[in-house]
């Protein structure tokens, strides 16, 4: 899974950041087997806390390094975005509730 960090300009409407996202970059993003790897899932995480809600990563997974979702940087840049390519992790652990 690789992570980006995502800024968004305090100048640009976050709701429409989010439609633009799910609408047009999720659905840009090349999905098919490459030499890269297959792109499984795309994700988008939003901040919470009070003064940071501009700020979300970007989840993807299923491709070394984002794969095919670096085509999609320059889109989001455009819209006013600052993307920070993170790392490529893998899970080594996890916990849930029981229902």
């Amino acid at each position: 899974m690789t992570i980006y960090k995502v800024r968004l300009y305090k100048s640009k409407n976050e709701i429409s950041f989010e439609k633009f996202m799910q609408n047009e970059v999720f659905v840009a993003v090349n999905k098919s087997q490459r030499r890269d790897g297959k792109i499984t899932s795309l994700q988008l995480f939003k901040s919470n806390n009070t003064g940071h809600t501009n700020e979300y990563f970007w989840l993807v997974e299923g491709a070394l390094n984002g794969g095919a979702a670096n085509q999609a940087l320059d889109m989001i840049a455009a819209f006013g975005g600052k993307v920070t390519p993170m790392n490529d992790y893998v899970e080594c652990g996890n916990w849930k509730a029981e229902k």
